[in-house]
């Protein structure tokens, strides 16, 4: 049977395939469709009907989106112990970091321990807030403006995240092991990098922050001086070192100096004649003369041969005795810090108020646990019979507690050498201990708490007319726990317990 003809259909001008009518199956200019049954061939889409993936995007909530929360000092000290008991939420070093869901999960959970309940979003906001604010002040710091100049706001911030700090980091945080100078690569090389990569998107900020840190460690290699031969390899290695040195903790930097200063000097190679002429002659001490001429010691000197270098240690000693008796007459009252409220480290609890005090046997208990060395020098000049301020410090609200009494001067302390302890120290030997502590009585509770925004107050009217408690260590000095006071300031504190608040 011959097959009937049909009408020639009207070519288009733009045709994108041509389309051949056989028995069972369709033939397109370009690939091959197999035939489709009545009953399916509405419910699979055709090629041009296929539709394309889109990517997920993050969806990204701007911070004043986020309705206010009315944060209290308590509730952001709340959150900052949740926070640091979950280092995931701010140590980038945790393997938990990148885990978006169970982050977002833990500040709901810390948002409904705070009273009234808060979002998520909140406790993150405030946060991401008191992480900022830490950082402006160390910032501030940095440039030359001294712990003191801080406001009652920033010392409860600094007291309260004070954790935060070794994990703000500014600046350039790789280290440059490579010492040749990078070459900048123009936008058209850094898209070719992407192409080859897969075709991975990369933010725009993401490559301009690239580029700033390849152009600060440009400019950081060419402000180095040019060296040659030796003086530039032990250029190389000290940059090299300095990664690993920020590494070493504050309380062992003073061994590192000696380990450090004593094993150059054991690769240390002598100098030879030729090198000694070219070294400048170096200036004699003044006190040489003196000590050989003076007439002082007439007796030792007609018995033993005259050695300057030994009268000059002797009369620097006693230069050291007469300034620490000084010290020792104006400064003969003292304030002692210690943290009231619960507050655990390594699962052991540091809490030791002046009710602890009162509490003990004789109400006398050791001053222990100090690991600064102006600290155990200041308690290596007290005196049996001297008053200390016993001073409330990280706690809601620090100040003067009460009055208590050294009733025993410095001696060795034990926790130093206890590994079960918190305050042990590994690089102390028994042979020759570091760290030092006294005994203190209890005496009296003041009449009235005396509060640090009051002696603020006090110290910054005194600092613009004049007082007693202008030059107040505890607002001008460095924070330690062990701090000195003057009569005058001891007696003017004393006073106030009789006064009204200010």
């Amino acid at each position: 049977m011959s097959r009937r003809a049909r009408p020639e259909a009207p070519k288009l001008k733009e045709e994108p395939s041509q389309e051949i009518e056989t028995e069972g199956e369709w033939e397109v200019a370009g690939g091959y469709i197999p035939p489709l049954s009545p009953s399916t061939s509405e419910d699979v889409p055709t090629i041009q009907e296929e539709p394309q993936r889109q990517q997920k995007k993050r969806i990204r909530v701007s911070k004043k989106e986020i309705p206010d929360y009315k944060w209290t000092d308590e509730g952001s000290k709340k959150l900052a112990e949740f926070v640091k008991q979950h280092p995931q939420l701010f140590d980038k070093k945790q393997k938990d970091w990148l885990n978006v869901t169970a982050k977002t999960q833990l500040w709901a959970i810390a948002g409904e321990e705070q009273d009234p309940p808060a979002t998520d979003a909140q406790c993150k906001k405030h946060y991401e807030n008191m992480r900022t604010r830490v950082g402006k002040i160390l910032k501030r710091e940095k440039s030359g403006s001294r712990p003191a100049d801080r406001s009652m706001r920033d010392e409860e911030i600094m007291d309260t995240w004070t954790f935060l700090i070794q994990h703000i980091v500014r600046g350039n945080t790789h280290p440059n092991e490579e010492f040749s100078l990078p070459r900048l690569t123009t936008a058209s090389e850094e898209d070719d990098d992407l192409s080859s990569t897969g075709g991975e998107v990369v933010p725009v900020c993401w490559r301009r922050r690239r580029r700033r840190r390849i152009i600060s460690k440009t400019e950081a290699v060419r402000q180095t001086p040019a060296l040659s031969g030796h003086r530039r390899i032990v250029h190389d290695f000290a940059c090299l070192l300095e990664g690993h040195m920020l590494t070493i903790p504050e309380n062992s930097w003073h061994n590192f100096q000696i380990e450090c200063l004593n094993l150059v000097q054991k690769f240390k190679q002598p100098q030879t004649p030729e090198q000694q002429k070219v070294m400048p002659p170096k200036k004699k001490a003044r006190g040489r003369k003196r000590t050989v001429n003076s007439g002082g010691d007439a007796e030792n000197l007609e018995d033993s041969p005259p050695k300057p270098t030994v009268g000059r240690k002797r009369k620097a000693s006693s230069s050291v005795e007469s300034s620490s008796e000084k010290i020792t007459e104006q400064h003969c009252h003292w304030l002692m810090k210690s943290e009231p409220e619960s507050r655990f480290e390594n699962g052991i609890d540091v809490k030791f108020g002046i009710e602890d005090l009162k509490a003990l046997p004789d109400q006398t208990g050791c001053w222990d646990g100090v690991r600064n060395y102006q600290a155990r020098n200041f308690m290596r000049q007290m005196k049996v019979g001297q008053l200390a301020f016993f001073y409330h410090s990280n706690c809601k609200e620090p100040g003067i507690a009460g009055i208590m009494k050294i009733v025993k001067e410095a001696y060795v302390d034990h926790t130093q050498f206890d590994k079960t302890d918190v305050h042990f120290d590994a690089s102390s030997k028994p042979d020759n201990p570091r760290w030092s502590m006294v005994d203190v009585q209890y005496q009296r509770m003041m009449k009235r708490f005396l509060p640090l925004a009051e002696l603020k107050k006090y110290h910054l009217q005194h600092r613009a007319k004049g007082g007693p408690l202008k030059d107040m260590t505890l607002f001008t000095g460095a924070r330690l726990s062990v701090q000195r006071l003057t009569a005058e300031e001891f007696d003017f504190v004393l006073s106030l317990e009789d006064q009204e608040p200010l």
